[in-house]
């Protein structure tokens, strides 16, 4: 059996690649390839794939067919090679919870409808798609960034003109709303479930 070793890419004209690994079911992981119950879904093995941003999500290419079309087909040769449950990362529950500047976030249907060929790909291949929610917090790419305190960043992606904004209680109604929203999308673009970013940073790893 061979498990996918998930590279990354940028540009739908280079290679998609994979690396092989022979793993055995009765080595180390003798459960590695038996069914596993996820909620309301049975998955028919437990190998998954972490999210991972591909630089092909980039907002400004969110309209280029190319794009989606290599995004899709990356995602899609992980399922064929066996992988099981894939995330779907480097999304953006807002534009100013976004961790790059050119960063995509799904906020629209428009965005949502995009990120369906990608889903429909996994699911012909026979895999599962979840979507990663993600608000970058402190690791925004935003002058303002709001999270958990006002000690500001010392890896800010703008160090120069940087201003912490500590989560005032006002904003949490507005924070939930933008997962909300996000998740309500993603179940639009044809993902099978969501996965709350709280590590690396993000606003809810903050606190």
């Amino acid at each position: 059996v061979s498990v996918l070793y998930c590279g990354c890419v940028s540009s739908p004209r280079k290679r998609l690649w994979a690396v092989p690994m022979s793993i055995s079911p009765r080595g180390a992981f003798p459960r590695l390839f038996s069914p596993v119950k996820l909620g309301g879904r049975t998955l028919s093995n437990r190998v998954i794939m972490s999210p991972m941003t591909l630089n092909l999500e980039a907002q400004w290419r969110k309209e280029s067919k190319p794009y989606w079309e290599a995004m899709a087909e990356f995602y899609a040769a992980r399922a064929r090679g066996g992988t099981e449950l894939i995330v779907v990362g480097g999304v953006g529950t807002s534009v100013p919870g976004r961790w790059n500047p050119r960063a995509f976030s799904l906020s629209t249907y428009q965005a949502a409808d995009g990120l369906r060929q990608v889903t429909d790909a996994i699911h012909e291949a026979g895999g599962t798609a979840l979507l990663q929610l993600s608000h970058a917090g402190r690791s925004a790419a935003s002058p303002i960034t709001v999270e958990a305190s006002d000690v500001k960043n010392p890896y800010a992606f703008y160090k120069d003109n940087h201003r912490a904004l500590p989560v005032q209680s006002w904003m949490f109604r507005f924070i939930r709303y933008e997962f909300q929203r996000c998740a309500s999308l993603a179940v639009h673009a044809g993902f099978d479930g969501v996965e709350i970013n709280a590590c690396n940073g993000s606003l809810l790893h903050n606190f």
